[in-house]
């Protein structure tokens, strides 16, 4: 006969008193040559309360697959070792810090540990468990109640088309708004997305008279990030692992060698540039001086692609001219004018004088006497 360990109901840390009251189960002997799975007793204690179970029979068995026959097993070997086991999921049958809900938290060992440890940081407890038994904690803290309503607020209610294979459930998808907490002494963490779904089988006993829905919420793995009211907080360390693929990418180094036989992009050429190849006749230099800097500047505002819309000011304001500049500019063109070269009266004059005098001798009504 195994055991379940249950929360405790108003201490933030677990201790080995509130270990020692636990849900009792009892494997059921296999039918058809198949495996049993664990049969849950709990009492009034531990349905007021919170415990550790298996979500179906088959995650029952999987887990017996793999030398388990606990949930709690499975948890403290997930914690203190690389071994996630993400096939098998388990049930935390109650919100901690949630007094009155009857949700139920379905996930794979490695996330309800991601979970833990993101309430730990919540509420400043260590963030070694000690090999002991992972549990959700409990705590009057202002911060864990407004972490939970604010979990329950984020609940968008979306319907979706129902597969023939998910017949009977009902699934809500969250909005991804990352809210501020009122208190802002509270430290908010961005939580992992959850799927809320009403399943049947997610709280209570796998024997057939227990029936009615529960609505429980499915978690979903993602990086937790931290802020603070005032300032970003520095990202704490994930504890979430996956499986599946890698944390980072690697290369094989038969992967590296095809990738620098690819011909180059401008000539074509697979081993040597051709003669009038641009990327091949590019030369790099370390130390640029003054000069380089202002050749590469002119280059650059020469060969411009697009002068006209980078560059070009269709209003553009005239330049400042000074008065000898001007004066200069309307004897030349004076001098190119008949009047000019058929009097020469005005070739011995400077400009300003000849401009004068020009002006006076082709004005209609102004009549020049010579003295």
């Amino acid at each position: 006969m195994d055991d379940h360990t249950i929360a405790p109901a108003n201490d933030s840390e677990p201790s080995t008193a509130t270990q020692d009251h636990k849900a009792h189960n009892e494997i059921e002997p296999p039918q058809y040559g198949r495996l049993g799975h664990l049969a849950y007793q709990p009492d009034q204690s531990h349905l007021h309360n919170s415990y550790w179970k298996f979500q179906s029979i088959d995650d029952d068995r999987r887990a017996a697959a793999h030398g388990f026959t606990t949930p709690e097993e499975l948890l403290v070997v997930a914690d203190n070792s690389d071994e996630k086991h993400n096939d098998i999921k388990i049930v935390w049958t109650g919100i901690a810090g949630d007094p009155g809900s009857r949700s139920a938290i379905i996930g794979t060992a490695s996330q309800h540990l991601q979970t833990i440890y993101e309430l730990r940081n919540l509420l400043g407890l260590p963030m070694s468990l000690r090999e002991q038994v992972p549990l959700y904690p409990t705590s009057t803290d202002v911060c864990l109640k407004q972490y939970w309503e604010r979990k329950h607020g984020e609940q968008l209610p979306v319907r979706t088309v129902q597969a023939p294979q998910a017949a009977g459930q009902q699934e809500l998808l969250t909005k991804t708004s990352n809210p501020r907490l009122a208190n802002q002494s509270c430290l908010v963490s961005n939580m992992s997305s959850i799927q809320v779904t009403s399943d049947p089988t997610a709280v209570g006993t796998y024997n057939a008279e227990r029936t009615q829905p529960v609505p429980t919420y499915r978690m979903f793995e993602r990086s937790a990030t931290f802020q603070n009211s005032d300032e970003v907080a520095q990202q704490q360390e994930s504890f979430s692992t996956t499986a599946t693929f890698s944390a980072t990418d690697t290369w094989s180094h038969s992967e590296l060698e095809s990738m620098t036989k690819l011909p180059c992009i401008d000539c074509g050429g697979n081993d040597d540039h051709a003669s009038g190849c641009h990327i091949g006749n590019l030369n790099f230099r370390e130390n640029l001086t003054i000069l380089d800097y202002r050749n590469l500047a002119d280059i650059v505002e020469q060969f411009d692609p697009g002068p006209w819309t980078t560059h070009f000011d269709p209003y553009p304001e005239p330049e400042l001219e000074n008065p000898r500049v001007q004066i200069a500019g309307m004897a030349e063109v004076i001098r190119n004018e008949d009047s000019y070269k058929d009097d020469p009266e005005l070739h011995d004059l400077s400009d300003e004088h000849m401009i004068i005098l020009w002006a006076f001798k082709t004005s209609d009504r102004i009549e020049v006497i010579n003295t």
